[in-house]
């Protein structure tokens, strides 16, 4: 361990964590157009393939294979989303344009 230098000690420069990555918006190109992260989520929670099939848990919502499903598309399969971003980010999404629709 004698190579590791702490950051913090030497005066090297700061990576910001990754939770600070933005989110990507949708984005309307002249042939098509691309969801944004929660929008695709949002998309991908009306699936059954992402949400449990059997157990106490059934048919509810398992947010650990969107949110890797998320980052593999998004984010070249860094782990960029936690479960906690993606289930806060969708409850929000629902907010504003699922149940704001009545």
């Amino acid at each position: 361990m004698e190579d590791y230098q702490d950051p913090r000690l030497t005066g090297l420069s700061y990576q910001k964590p990754l939770r600070s990555v933005p989110l990507i918006k949708r984005a309307i190109l002249e042939d098509r157009c691309i969801l944004g992260e929660i929008e695709f989520a949002y998309m991908l929670t009306q699936s059954s393939e992402f949400h449990y099939q059997i157990g106490q848990h059934k048919r509810k919502l398992g947010l650990s294979r969107l949110t890797a499903r998320i980052n593999e598309l998004y984010h070249e399969g860094r782990r960029v989303r936690t479960l906690a971003a993606i289930g806060t980010q969708l409850c929000n999404y629902r907010k504003e344009h699922i149940k704001g629709k009545d």
